[in-house]
């Protein structure tokens, strides 16, 4: 099993390359479901770290 895939692309269209994947039939439908839970939990992953370097840049500015 192959599919077009950019992780570089915005989460949104990650998850449209899969849905794209499994409606033209590379993909199972399973296995779909499978990879997009993946690309969400990355997500939360990267919104946790970004959230972390925010709070981090607004607290160093209020010590300055």
């Amino acid at each position: 099993m192959s599919f077009a895939f950019d992780p570089e692309l915005p989460i949104s269209k990650q998850v449209e390359q899969v849905l794209a994947a499994v409606a033209g039939g590379q993909v199972p439908p399973d296995i779909g479901k499978q990879i997009i839970d993946g690309i969400a939990a990355l997500s939360d992953v990267r919104k946790n770290e970004e959230l972390e370097e925010r709070i981090i840049a607004l607290e160093a500015r209020e010590l300055n």
